[in-house]
């Protein structure tokens, strides 16, 4: 996965790279790539209206956070997520929603700001399926969109709060 900072002409991204980190780089061309968390490096998120703000994931949902535009990173969240877990960042509240694997549980909402390590949802429409992809709606972020292994798409409106949500 990639994610690309919003600033204009910004050569900044990150990249998850399985097998081979989750990388930040700073440069046209072929430039050299900075490690900022080991492993095999999955989904990585830049905060639009924050860009301060970035995270990256590792296998199994273990997440890192700068709140300096990358300059230093901190573990910051971990759970009992998929080898590789689907995530969606919400750039308005700074909300990070992700998979997990916990049995009470159908996805996982992170709030960067409050530096909490997250809240478990259940969704009862997503009985006997795993999450495989995430999308936090541009237009109205506390509403999120979930693909279900079973090739189903359900949206969840408020999903930004609570420990429980309704899916249609």
């Amino acid at each position: 996965a990639a994610a690309f900072h919003p600033g204009f002409n910004s050569d900044y991204m990150l990249g998850g790279t399985q097998d081979n980190n989750s990388l930040q780089l700073n440069g046209l061309g072929i430039a050299p790539a900075r490690v900022v968390r080991g492993g095999d490096g999955m989904f990585c998120h830049i905060d639009l209206s924050d860009p301060q703000l970035q995270v990256v994931c590792s296998q199994f949902a273990n997440y890192s956070l700068t709140r300096d535009g990358g300059t230093t990173w901190n573990d910051a969240a971990g759970f009992n997520g998929r080898f590789v877990s689907a995530s969606d960042y919400d750039n308005v509240n700074h909300l990070m929603y992700s998979q997990t694997n916990d049995t009470d549980a159908d996805y996982y909402r992170w709030d960067v700001d409050a530096g909490d390590f997250g809240t478990n949802v259940n969704v009862d429409e997503f009985v006997g399926n795993s999450i495989n992809a995430i999308t936090c709606d541009p237009n109205d972020p506390s509403t999120v969109y979930f693909g279900l292994s079973d090739g189903s798409v359900y949206r969840v409106l408020n999903a930004n709060s609570g420990t429980t949500a309704n899916a249609e």
